[in-house]
């Protein structure tokens, strides 16, 4: 296997660790952080490593207006059947939480995608030239 050797220019503002962190994040892709939200606290890796802070902002927002919204369309159901509510806000309400359920992992992938975009411009590289660095970065 042939040596690689890339030469990438360090702002004398950033670290080492900084711009290791941001090689790994200038490799991944929208599609490939959305499909690891789906193991369970995949995101605290995100929160402690890389700098994704916003999109763990956004999935626990997303994530308590689901709770909100399923919590108070129980409610509303249950008043409904009581004759006391309105049957149709309680379904919408219960939807809205539903669907905010799988938006939060949605939109922790597109802002996810979003700052790698940032790092690969703050780096001036691509996202292969970032994969092929990827290998020679420990932990």
């Amino acid at each position: 296997m042939e040596q690689l050797t890339f030469d990438i220019p360090s702002a004398p503002q950033m670290s080492i660790e900084e711009r290791n962190k941001l090689i790994k994040q200038a490799a991944d892709s929208a599609w490939f952080v959305f499909f690891k939200t789906f193991i369970p606290l995949y995101f605290i890796r995100y929160w402690r490593t890389r700098y994704y802070q916003g999109a763990v902002i956004w999935s626990l927002f997303l994530t308590s207006l689901m709770w909100f919204c399923i919590y108070r369309g129980d409610a509303m159901i249950n008043e409904c059947y009581n004759n006391v509510g309105d049957c149709k806000g309680a379904h919408l309400t219960k939807m809205v939480g539903v669907t905010s359920s799988f938006l939060s992992l949605v939109m922790f992938g597109v802002y996810a995608g979003f700052s790698s975009k940032q790092a690969r411009e703050r780096l001036s590289i691509d996202r292969k030239t970032a994969r092929a660095i990827l290998p020679a970065i420990s932990d």
